[in-house]
């Protein structure tokens, strides 16, 4: 299975748990903390997670667009 496939089927099961489809309620449900990024970082967004914490980065100066196929 390609990395594609395996976004793709991971993303079905996110649907299915959440029962939404929203990008945004699955971050807010599962307790992922949304950052963003001053205006001078050269990246869209970025993950980490730190001692059983999950973040999101996102640069600020994205629009609304952008912004969600971020964090998408």
């Amino acid at each position: 299975m390609g990395r594609g496939a395996k976004i793709k089927e991971k993303v079905r099961k996110l649907k299915i748990l959440h029962k939404n489809n929203t990008p945004l309620e699955v971050i807010n449900y599962r307790n992922i903390v949304l950052c963003y990024l001053d205006e001078n970082c050269v990246s869209k967004g970025s993950y980490e997670k730190f001692q059983g914490i999950q973040c999101i980065y996102i640069n600020e100066k994205l629009c609304d667009f952008e912004r969600r196929m971020t964090y998408a």
